[in-house]
């Protein structure tokens, strides 16, 4: 696992200031793609405050994601809104479809929470066409679930209803029950 292999690294062996940023940045993603959320920034925030100035625009777009996952983790929805923007930002000069894909979905996370489903419904738009340019199914279905639930949440249950049948199908052919169980639940509210 990637994070046991980062935590074995000695840190004090780690002298410069861009090899530890991208060290602390490493740690990061390798957590949030273990599944292990923090609201702690220490390995976060250095890594966007090193690649802030930086003209790695892939790095700087990644570290600001990470950094806005730590903020949105901790409820600090505009401090997260700021970091996605700025990853966006660089990810328009160093683009990657992937990565856009997940700002775009954490986008559309902050602006449901405020309740401005229109917004987020763009911003889940958005994150499906890059998942499917990054030729990610299983994010397109995750994209697929979250547009069903805004339309639900809109009133719109016809539109609802597509989307959510559609999510329900790569669950169904992917054989992910816990998906399937997750898009079970709106659909049955309809």
């Amino acid at each position: 696992e990637a994070i046991a292999i980062l935590r074995g690294i000695d840190r004090s062996a780690i002298v410069d200031e861009a090899s530890l940023a991208l060290y602390n940045m490493l740690c990061s993603e390798a957590s949030y793609f273990s599944g292990v959320a923090s609201d702690n920034d220490s390995l976060t925030y250095a890594a966007k405050e090193y690649y802030h100035t930086s003209n790695e625009h892939g790095r700087r777009a990644r570290a600001y994601f990470q950094h806005g996952l730590v903020e949105h983790a901790a409820s600090h929805h505009p401090e997260a809104m700021l970091a996605y923007m700025e990853a966006e930002a660089s990810l328009a000069i160093a683009p990657n479809p992937m990565l856009e894909g997940l700002v775009h979905q954490a986008k559309g996370d902050i602006y449901s929470i405020g309740c401005l489903y229109q917004n987020a419904y763009d911003a889940f738009e958005i994150s499906m066409r890059c998942f499917e340019r990054a030729e990610r199914s299983d994010f397109v279905a995750y994209a697929h679930f979250n547009l069903g639930c805004l339309a639900l949440a809109k009133r719109d249950l016809d539109t609802a209803h597509s989307w959510l049948i559609m999510a329900r199908d790569y669950a169904i052919i992917s054989n992910d029950k816990a998906f399937l169980s997750v898009i079970l639940h709106p659909l049955l509210q309809e």
